[in-house]
């Protein structure tokens, strides 16, 4: 490490210890090395915002950047490249964006909401936006905001019984062009259709999309206002310091491995209790009520995609796979494991079987609104169109109702075949549907509901198909 950097990291220790200052670090790595470092770094606390490929450095977020000296003399010591190139003390993005003297920036949570209104008011017959807290019968976050969503649909005020997708954004506030990521594919979907496209006009009569652009709005106000490299949310913890990882509190393998931590004062923590946070709890229910088929959950940055199971057994893996690997090709995306269990889209397969993955778009952490525009949004629309014809492939729809009332039933599902060994569901929505892609071939489906009669049928897989079950008391 040069002499420059020693005494720089010796002047800003200094400073952080005295308040709550952020440092982005640039750090020159070896490319086949990469994910050791990551993992390394990662397992001793540090926050990883991203990798670029182009220039082979990883992007390190930290409030003691001192700390990263020692990790660098260990890393030197077992052969691997680990080169600070940079150190800069960060700022309101407010601040930061009025020095770069650019015409257009990112949205804050204001302007988001105006813009899904906006999309609502120009296609009224396929747009509605949805305050999620009050749909959902939930409070506000801690500083009194709400969750919003747009669904896109034939009948957009109604939850009606089709196929769904969901995509969502801003998990963590600082990654800026991930809400912009959200409002641009609906943006595009709803362009493409008025213009005429069959296929899109034929998704929007048979499934609806629902867009979550922004599941932080206290922590993306707090970046525009105080700390661009904000990450959590703004909840006040018990050791006096603010915010959880959203996307560490997620219930399903909460806590189990991983880049997640028991302290506070962490980029990581994960709250003191699984699905503690009122974010997470309106992305549960709001799923818990689509039971959608396909998710996707934007973050940044590394052009990557990512998938679960980072500790356990996915009893699902082959369907799993091949539309990751093939939404990678298409996309031109890397692929690798989740930071950490405890996140999103690993709890909306677990839990509802959603089909999800996290997209971490982009080669650089915070990029300026025309760089987003011009080189990650061009990977990012390709995204949903491919989701909607992977939606238009064969699946089972299983739909379970009382045998006397005609009564829609919620209840379990299980096929001998598949053998779940994580505490999965796979559980029928409010509508008694449950969408399920399967490997081609014949299974034994056993359903449940308390007070009923357990039933059970066999289904063949390998084409669109219908199957009706009436239960009895």
């Amino acid at each position: 490490m040069g002499k420059t950097i020693r005494i720089l990291l010796a002047t800003i220790f200094f400073v952080a210890v005295s308040a709550e200052q952020y440092y982005l670090i640039t750090v020159k790595v070896d490319s086949n090395n990469v994910q050791k470092v990551r993992e390394h770094l990662e397992t001793k606390g540090f926050d990883i915002s991203g990798y670029n490929k182009e220039t082979s450095r990883l992007e390190i977020i930290t409030s003691t950047p001192r700390f990263l000296e020692k990790e660098c003399s260990i890393l030197q010591s077992r052969g691997m490249t680990f080169a600070i190139d940079e150190i800069i003390s960060s700022e309101s993005y407010n601040s930061y964006h009025a020095k770069r003297e650019q015409a257009e920036s990112y949205y804050g949570p204001e302007e988001t909401l105006q813009e899904l209104q906006q999309l609502e008011k120009t296609y009224p017959k396929w747009a509605k936006v949805f305050n999620l807290n009050e749909w959902l019968g939930l409070g506000n976050t801690v500083e009194g905001r709400s969750l919003y969503a747009l669904q896109v649909s034939s009948n957009p005020d109604l939850l009606e019984d089709e196929a769904k997708i969901v995509i969502i954004g801003q998990h963590h506030a600082r990654e800026l062009m991930t809400h912009h990521a959200v409002l641009d594919s609906a943006k595009d979907y709803l362009q493409r259709a008025q213009q005429g496209e069959a296929k899109l006009l034929s998704a929007i009569e048979n499934s609806a999309v629902w867009f979550v652009p922004v599941v932080n709005p206290d922590g993306l106000a707090y970046v525009f206002s105080n700390e661009r490299m904000w990450r959590k949310n703004r909840t006040r913890n018990n050791d006096g310091s603010h915010g959880v990882d959203i996307n560490r509190n997620y219930s399903f393998k909460w806590g189990a491995c991983g880049s997640n931590s028991s302290s506070g004062s962490s980029q990581v923590f994960k709250g003191p209790s699984a699905q503690s946070e009122i974010e997470t709890k309106v992305m549960d229910r709001l799923n818990a009520k689509l039971q959608a088929q396909y998710i996707i959950s934007y973050h940044s940055s590394g052009d990557e995609v990512l998938y679960p199971y980072r500790c356990g057994f996915m009893a699902e893996a082959n369907v799993y796979n091949d539309v990751r690997d093939r939404l990678a090709r298409h996309i031109g995306f890397g692929k690798r494991f989740a930071s950490s269990s405890g996140e999103d889209f690993e709890h909306h397969y677990g839990m509802y079987g959603s089909i999800s993955f996290l997209l971490e778009i982009g080669s650089s952490f915070q990029p300026s609104f025309s760089t987003y525009r011009n080189r990650v949004w061009p990977n990012v629309q390709k995204v949903l169109p491919f989701m909607l014809d992977e939606l238009a492939k064969p699946h089972v729809h299983i739909k379970v109702m009382d045998k006397n009332t005609g009564k829609p039933l919620a209840a379990s599902l299980n096929m001998a075949e598949i053998n779940f060994k994580e505490q999965e569901q796979r559980t029928a929505d409010e509508h008694g549907s449950y969408r399920w892609r399967l490997v081609p071939g014949k299974y034994n489906l056993t359903i449940k509901m308390a007070k009923y009669k357990e039933q059970k049928i066999i289904i063949q897989a390998g084409q669109k198909s219908n199957y009706f079950v009436e239960l009895e008391k």
